[in-house]
C-alpha cells in the first residue's frame, strides 16, 4: 500500500470493516493510459471470472468493490453485472439517507452514468470516498451528497463492527471528529 495522505493516515489504524481495510490495500494503485494497461486490474477481472474486460481504460470502480467485496470475504456474484456502478445499490443492506457511516457502499450519479465507493467521512455537503477509477486510480474523491443514488452496509455474519461510524470532516478534509455514532 503507498501511504496515505497525512489528512486521511488515521485510516491506516481502522481494524475493520473488511471491505475497508481491502480497499486500501491498493490505494495509490493506477490505470496505466494507451496500449499497456495495469497487470493488476487486469487480473481482478480475470479473477473474478469477467474474461471479455480488455483493458483498464474500462471503467473499473465497480471492478474494484467486486475485487474487495471477494478479498473481503463477501458475495460478488454475478461476475457479469459488478462492473456496473448501479449493481452496488442493491447489495448487502440498505442504508437510509443521512444514516452512511464508514466503510458503507455509495453509488453516485455522474455525468456518463454512476460511481461506487466506499464512505471515509463527510462534510455539510460532501461525502469523502475512497474507491477505484477516481481519476485513473485507486483514490480518495469528494462526492457531493445531493448525486448519491443510494447506500449499502456490507452483509455481517457475526456482527458490525464497532467502529463503523460517521466521521466528520471539513471540506479540506480536516478531520473534526473520528467517533460519532
Amino acid at each position: 500500500m503507498k501511504a496515505l495522505p497525512n489528512k486521511w493516515a488515521w485510516l491506516a489504524a481502522e481494524k475493520a470493516p473488511k471491505i475497508l481495510i481491502a480497499a486500501l490495500a491498493f490505494y495509490g494503485l493506477k490505470e496505466i493510459l494507451g496500449k499497456l494497461h495495469n497487470q493488476t486490474i487486469m487480473g481482478w477481472a480475470k479473477e473474478l471470472g469477467i474474461t471479455w474486460y480488455e483493458n483498464d481504460e474500462t471503467a473499473w470502480c465497480g471492478l474494484f468493490m467486486g475485487k474487495c467485496a471477494k478479498d473481503a470475504g463477501y458475495p460478488y456474484k454475478p461476475f457479469h453485472l459488478i462492473l456496473g456502478a448501479k449493481y452496488w445499490v442493491k447489495y448487502g443492506n440498505p442504508v437510509a439517507k443521512g444514516k452512511e457511516m464508514l466503510a458503507d457502499i455509495m453509488v453516485f450519479s455522474r455525468v456518463g452514468g454512476e460511481h461506487v465507493g466506499l464512505y471515509v467521512a463527510e462534510s455539510a455537503d460532501h461525502f469523502l470516498v475512497l474507491g477505484g477509477n477516481q481519476s485513473n486510480e485507486v483514490g480518495f474523491s469528494f462526492k457531493k451528497k445531493s448525486e448519491l443514488i443510494g447506500a449499502r452496509r456490507t452483509p455481517f455474519e457475526i456482527g458490525q463492527p464497532a467502529n463503523i461510524r460517521k466521521i466528520h470532516i471539513n471540506y479540506d478534509g480536516t478531520l473534526l471528529s473520528k467517533s460519532e455514532a
